[in-house]
């Protein structure tokens, strides 16, 4: 079940400025922060046969490869937040990382919804 959020949240940060209508932000190269150097198609430069993938699709894989290098600064950040779900520990803060991605990338609506701590 983790492991499904995790991936529902990774899809949703990574193509949420398509889904959230948001203009084009600056690239790490533009903002002056030294690129990660991350080539999204491998060391082999061996890229995806996205011919047949609708144009909303290919809108979504040319923004990731864009910005690749925010997207894995992101993934950093929250692979380092501690959170436990057994115990709870880390899981509201973390509830509030993800929120703060989409408020960053320009959704009109974000919430956190407390569910309680399982048994």
């Amino acid at each position: 079940m983790r492991s499904r959020l995790m991936a529902v949240c990774l899809i949703g940060l990574l193509a949420g400025p398509i889904a959230c209508n948001k203009k084009e932000t600056k690239t790490s190269s533009a903002t002056g922060k030294p690129k990660l150097g991350i080539n999204p198609n491998g060391t082999s430069n061996s890229a995806p046969d996205e011919s047949k993938a609708p144009p909303e699709l290919k809108k979504v894989f040319d923004y990731i490869d864009a910005h690749i290098d925010d997207h894995v600064e992101n993934l950093q950040k929250w692979i380092q937040q501690p959170s436990i779900s057994n115990s709870g520990e880390g899981i509201p803060e973390s509830a509030e990382m993800v929120k703060g991605f989409f408020d960053k990338l320009g959704c009109q609506t974000t919430r956190v919804i407390d569910v309680g701590i399982s048994p």
